[in-house]
């Protein structure tokens, strides 16, 4: 006879439970190691764009809070749940140990996006204008050796949130009902679901302008008089300097 019988295993786990017990730890894993990326680049945020640009004044403070918003306390807030996340893995057993109370009360601040999703179409027209007409800010950016963009970083806040909804759906998912963590985690993920139904409009509204600045970059030398038609094909005008009168790009912004 082998090291298993019936199917069991040795430690009284069959292979049905240990693949489900070993989907449900790389669904914590992927929660605190999807932190770790995010907190990460605002790490890259803040130490190669946000304080050199303090101390060289590249820019002035109101313009820095305008593109940067508070991005300081949301990395502020990233640290502080893969530090308590961390702590919990490190001696992670599948059956007991629970994250959901840190992901309850971490998640109770996704109020602090808010602020910052609200200054994203400020910041995205402040920043385009300065990289055209802003020696000093152009020259700063060329300069930046990150690995990164400004602009892929500036994204990172804004992906963050559904992130949060798929990862704790998973999660949830893959933890038994009588779980001890079950509760907890099924707070977050309303919690993570309510954050992101309220700022679902703010993405959409945000993917459409990148797709915008998108078509801007490509004309880098041109002024461009961008006219947006939303879903009822009804015209808007997008503030911008005319290329000549009778040149414009028409753009459709998309809505669900």
């Amino acid at each position: 006879m082998g090291l298993t019988d019936d199917k069991t295993m040795v430690n009284g786990d069959t292979p049905k439970e240990l693949d489900k017990n070993g989907r449900r730890t790389k669904a914590a894993e992927e929660i605190l190691s999807t932190e770790v990326s995010y907190c990460n680049g605002l790490d890259l945020l803040v130490e190669h764009f946000i304080q050199p640009m303090k101390i060289y004044g590249i820019l002035s403070m109101d313009e820095i809070d305008v593109i940067f918003s508070n991005i300081e306390s949301l990395h502020g807030l990233s640290k502080e749940m893969v530090s308590k996340l961390k702590l919990r893995l490190e001696n992670w057993e599948v059956e007991s140990t629970i994250i959901g109370d840190v992901l309850v009360e971490m998640f109770s601040y996704l109020k602090m996006f808010k602020p910052y999703f609200d200054s994203r179409s400020a910041a995205n027209q402040l920043r385009i204008r300065y990289e055209k007409s802003n020696d000093r800010f152009r020259n700063f950016l060329s300069r930046v050796n990150c690995g990164q963009t400004l602009d892929s970083l500036l994204l990172m806040p804004i992906q963050r949130i559904p992130r949060y909804q798929l990862l704790l759906k998973e999660l949830v998912k893959r933890t038994e009902p009588e779980h001890p963590d079950f509760e907890n985690l099924t707070e977050a993920l309303a919690k993570a679901q309510e954050t992101a139904t309220d700022l679902n409009e703010h993405i959409r509204q945000i993917e459409n302008e990148s797709k915008i600045f998108e078509i801007i970059n490509m004309f880098p030398n041109d002024d461009l008089d961008l006219i947006i038609s939303d879903s009822n094909n009804s015209p808007k005008m997008k503030p911008s300097r005319k290329l000549n009168p009778n040149f414009h790009v028409l753009f459709p912004v998309m809505t669900s």
